[in-house]
């Protein structure tokens, strides 16, 4: 059963929503304006009531959105010619599988129901083609249906699966006329051709757990995502071909060269190409959670994600993730980052500048530079002394961007991430009153990033450290008052001192003015006595 509705129609025009099910019977079906730079518009917002349809979303089992290309012809007038041409129509529709086996067709709006499709059997797996509705029997037959209607198109059974326990079922749209079809178990991954008259089985894959499976590059690669790895085999001779060890993954998908990967904690889509061990690029929605993604034109994503109680909604170019250096957050409209193609506005995290003497500004690097830092740091962390890692993590090329990137790709062992935790807690422990930044935000950063990792509980030496920084901490907290108050008396006295130095150089300034005006002598006139005119004239 699913928890929530989040999904994207494959033309990136609508989007349903409902955060919780448990609690709300209906979805709401959000249209999406590009033009209009995916902003909400709460009016045009429609809702599917499932209720007044007898319908419970406590039964949901599977969602998607199907679509149908019609094309028509118009008219128009050209001087005194009548032009007609060809006019292709894009509709959409909302697909849902209620528990256990009836599935429910609605318009692109939600308003209608086109077409409602009852099953014999159990219904175990959905997939999407164009028009057309896969449906996965719990005794492994799979049936082929369009949108519209309810006799079949075409069926078969998969024996190879039979009595397994199905994770995915996924139609794989190679091109406009060649689909596969995957089935995913506890320990493989079936590749299936049913274009056939006799269904054939393309790959057979083993690996634990699949959850979603996306073709690459012109279908020269399959990517498959699971608990335990993102794993590419070339998809003619099944062999693997690069594996990520990036754990539990809710979504993959290709864009251009890279894949971008939805972990299946919403926090973030990380991107990965072929040869680079680490992600090139990373995207989360800081204080929320990201609900979906698609891939658009293999130039950009456009993503969704939670904002208060609504989803919002951005196309983000693959250049400004991949160039970004750092980790890009998209949950801040208060920063204007501009990439080569696009005005979208992305906040990439940064660092705040600091006030404090000798750190005031980050000195320049190229990536190639940077990048031989963070090798020598991981060789530092693992054969190096803390002298030597103190040096690495106090260089002030260290931005909280860089420090971003390098915990959250390049950070892969625990072992690190507690070697560096021991060493940055015992440098601020050490000195707590320092005026450098840096520890400061490693500390914070590497808590943000791997907390998780610092099991306080089982560690008695982290736990031990922890004490005595929180110790640390505490006393300077408890002076921090005595300290402020001391500074606002000696602001105050500094302010007094000031003003007297004006109001003395006031009372010496009036001075000098009235010795002035004793000193005036009058010349033109100014001096003698005022006869008024009209007392002039009668004395004459």
């Amino acid at each position: 059963m699913l928890t929530n509705v989040s999904r994207f129609s494959d033309d990136g025009l609508k989007f349903a929503y409902q955060g919780d099910i448990l609690k709300k019977n209906s979805i709401e079906i959000y249209p999406l304006d590009p033009e209009n730079n995916y902003k909400i518009n709460s009016s045009l917002v429609n809702h599917i009531d499932c209720e007044s349809n007898d319908l419970d979303l406590k039964e949901l089992l599977f969602l998607g959105w199907c679509h149908n290309e019609t094309t028509g012809k118009s008219k128009r007038r050209n001087s005194n010619e009548i032009v007609k041409s060809s006019v292709t129509n894009h509709e959409n529709y909302f697909v849902n599988v209620f528990g256990p086996s009836k599935v429910v067709v609605y318009t692109e709006t939600g308003m209608n129901i086109v077409n409602i499709l009852k099953s014999k059997e159990k219904i175990i797996g959905m997939g999407i083609e164009g028009p057309y509705i896969w449906l996965l029997g719990e005794n492994m037959v799979s049936k082929k249906y369009h949108y519209d209607q309810n006799k079949q198109l075409k069926s078969f059974t998969f024996n190879e699966a039979k009595g397994a326990n199905i994770i995915n079922f996924q139609v794989l749209q190679a091109d406009e006329k060649t689909t596969f079809i995957s089935i995913c178990t506890d320990d493989k991954v079936y590749i299936i051709d049913p274009s056939k008259r006799r269904v054939s089985t393309k790959l057979t894959l083993e690996i634990k757990s699949c959850s979603h499976v996306s073709l690459l590059d012109n279908n020269k690669y399959i990517a498959l995502g699971s608990t335990e790895a993102v794993v590419v085999y070339d998809f003619l001779s099944g062999q693997e071909i690069y594996r990520w060890d990036i754990e539990n993954v809710s979504k993959i998908s290709s864009i251009g060269e890279h894949i971008a990967v939805l972990m299946a904690n919403r926090e973030s889509i990380e991107i990965l190409k072929i040869g680079e061990k680490n992600p090139v690029g990373t995207v989360i929605a800081k204080s929320t959670k990201i609900l979906d993604f698609i891939s658009n034109s293999n130039k950009s994503l456009l993503i969704s994600w939670l904002n208060v109680n609504e989803p919002n909604f951005r196309d983000l170019n693959l250049n400004q993730i991949v160039n970004a250096d750092g980790v890009v957050n998209i949950n801040d409209n208060n920063v204007n980052y501009k990439a080569e193609e696009t005005n979208v506005d992305v906040e990439v995290i940064a660092v705040n500048e600091s006030v404090n003497k000798g750190y005031d500004k980050t000195q320049k690097i190229s990536k190639a530079n940077q990048a031989k830092i963070n090798h020598d740091l991981i060789t530092a962390l693992v054969e190096g002394g803390d002298n030597e890692i103190i040096s690495i993590l106090e260089l002030n090329t260290w931005t909280q961007e860089r420090i971003s990137n390098f915990i959250s790709s390049k950070l892969d062992d625990k072992s690190q991430t507690i070697r560096l935790y021991s060493v940055v807690a015992n440098k601020i422990e050490q000195n707590i009153w320092d005026t450098n930044p840096i520890p400061s935000n490693w500390l914070k950063l590497l808590m943000f990033y791997k907390g998780s990792e610092l099991d306080l509980t089982t560690d008695k030496k982290i736990w031990r450290q922890t004490k005595h920084l929180k110790s640390a901490l505490r006393a300077s907290t408890s002076a921090l008052p005595v300290l402020l108050g001391i500074q606002g008396r000696l602001e105050l006295l500094k302010t007094q001192a000031q003003l007297r130095k004006e109001l003395s150089e006031l009372s010496m300034e009036q001075e000098e003015t009235d010795v002035s005006e004793k000193n005036i002598s009058y010349v033109d006139g100014e001096g003698d006595n005022f006869v008024d005119a009209a007392e002039f004239l009668d004395d004459s």
